[in-house]
C-alpha cells in the first residue's frame, strides 16, 4: 500500500493537503471521488429532510466536490484554469497498512 499526497496546484486562495492510502494512484483518486460523492449525497438528503422540500438549499454543499480531472501526477495534465487542481507531490510506502482509506482531507479555503 502507498500513501498518495496531493497538494493544491496554482490556487492563490487555497491550502491544505489530501492523503489517500491505496494500492495505486488510480484507485486512490477513485476512492476520494467516491467518498466525496457519498458525502455530497448524504448532506443533500439531510438538508432536504430538514427543509421538507427540494428547494435547492443544499446546492452550496456542491461547491467542494472532487472529480477525477481535478487530480494529476504532473501540472501538464491540468486544464489551465487554476481551479480545483490537486497535484500528486509525494508517494510513500505504507507497508503495514491493509485498508484503503482517506487518511486526511484538509481542504483549507483560507
Amino acid at each position: 500500500m502507498k500513501l498518495f499526497i496531493f497538494e493544491p496546484y496554482s490556487w492563490a486562495y487555497c491550502g491544505g493537503v489530501i492523503g489517500i492510502i491505496d494500492e495505486t494512484y488510480e484507485d486512490a483518486v477513485n476512492l476520494i471521488v467516491e467518498k466525496d460523492r457519498q458525502r455530497y449525497l448524504e448532506a443533500k438528503k439531510q438538508i432536504e429532510e430538514k427543509y421538507k422540500s427540494t428547494d435547492k438549499r443544499w446546492r452550496p454543499i456542491a461547491s467542494r466536490t472532487y472529480r477525477k480531472k481535478h487530480f494529476a501526477k504532473s501540472p501538464d495534465e491540468f486544464k489551465k484554469d487554476h481551479w480545483d487542481q490537486w497535484l500528486l507531490t509525494q508517494t510513500l510506502e505504507v507497508p503495514e497498512e491493509k485498508k484503503a482509506r482517506v487518511a486526511f482531507n484538509n481542504w483549507n479555503y483560507a
